[in-house]
């Protein structure tokens, strides 16, 4: 049966390497580079943290990105490495200890 009010939210697990607990957040993808997230709060409600988030390349640093929601807009710093593993910075350029949980294992 299809319904017209579903949401189809992908589950994305985030790590933090020097504790190993999990974050579980909800991805809504709207159209391309655009996305809202959301959490689960302790009773199963869906709770929003970013709606209708765009995200683009910043034109001046090509290792900057910019998410815009309606009210806001913050710059993200990452780098690339050589294996095209993507890390995160903080403010103050230092690397996030979070992590993505791969979605499937790997097969070897």
């Amino acid at each position: 049966m299809f319904r017209l009010n579903h949401k189809a939210l992908r589950v994305l697990e985030l790590v933090d390497d020097e504790t190993g607990s999990i974050e579980t957040i909800e991805v809504e993808y709207l159209k391309e580079n655009t996305f809202n997230a959301y959490y689960r709060d302790e009773n199963g409600f869906l709770v929003s943290i970013l709606l209708n988030a765009e995200v683009e390349m910043n034109a001046d640093r090509p290792d900057d990105l910019i998410v815009r929601t309606e009210s806001e807009a913050f710059k993200v710093d990452f780098y690339m490495d050589q294996l095209d593993n993507v890390t995160q910075l903080d403010y103050e350029g230092h690397p996030l200890k979070i992590v993505s949980k791969p979605l499937f294992p790997s097969r070897c």
